[in-house]
């Protein structure tokens, strides 16, 4: 399968400044559910960068008290092409907790 894509691999010092960005815009969001799906397949990611890339994701439940992180282990990167039916789980069950 080959994949084609208009974005730009950034460097690894572009990935910080990045994340530098981002933690200087962080928020809380107090008790709004917000559900993180991650790849449980690390696919082309060294093991380090695919613990640096969970790592990230867990960082995200710290954003606010009601949260859920599902680690769909049969999924890699393109998760909503992937695990579609995990995806459509997360959003029908976001929309019942938010009604």
């Amino acid at each position: 399968m080959i994949f084609h894509s208009k974005l730009k691999e950034g460097t690894y010092d572009d990935f910080l400044t990045s994340m530098k960005q981002v933690h200087k815009l962080r928020k809380h969001f107090g008790d709004m559910p917000i559900t993180v799906l991650s790849a449980g397949q690390k696919g082309l990611n060294t093991e380090e960068s695919y613990r640096m890339w969970i790592a990230l994701h867990e960082d995200l439940l710290e954003l606010s008290t009601n949260c859920t992180h599902v680690i769909l282990e049969n999924s890699g990167h393109n998760i909503e092409t992937e695990a579609p039916g995990a995806v459509v789980d997360a959003i029908e069950k976001m929309i019942h907790a938010v009604k």
